[in-house]
């Protein structure tokens, strides 16, 4: 692969509270076409950027209905223009509202550049290309 193509965007995020207040953050949004299975958000909190990486498909999947499981859950809302993404680590958790018309707008570019064919070529010419090891006999 010669250059790095990617899809980059900006949406607003409201940070969701227990007592139904929610704060909006700022999330600078990208796609990389040597990482073609990962999204990458970067929150823009008070205190700094927060990174977080996570499967092109677990957000499309959430788009339309409830996906995944551990650190990274999203779901739609009943009335479909907002998402729930919801992030969990070791420092503690939290769910964001996402409109569904932004980030189903910037999967659809993504899948544009590469798509799940061309996702997996990008994955088999990096392994390909991998100096692997002798191995030990």
């Amino acid at each position: 692969m010669q250059e790095d193509r990617m899809i980059t965007g900006t949406a607003l995020f409201g940070m969701s509270f227990p007592d139904g207040t929610s704060l909006p953050i700022v999330v600078d949004l990208a796609y990389y076409e040597r990482d073609p299975w990962a999204i990458h958000l970067e929150f823009r909190a008070a205190g700094g950027r927060v990174a977080w990486r996570f499967d092109r498909e677990l957000l499309a999947a959430g788009l339309c209905e409830p996906s995944g499981e551990g650190d990274v859950s999203i779901q739609p809302l009943a009335d479909e223009m907002m998402v729930v993404l919801g992030m969990a680590s070791p420092e503690g958790e939290a769910r964001f509202l996402a409109d569904t018309r932004e980030l189903t707008s910037f999967v659809e570019q993504t899948y544009a550049l590469a798509d799940a064919e061309r996702a997996q070529a990008i994955v088999d010419e990096e392994f390909d290309r991998y100096r692997w090891p002798r191995p030990i006999h």
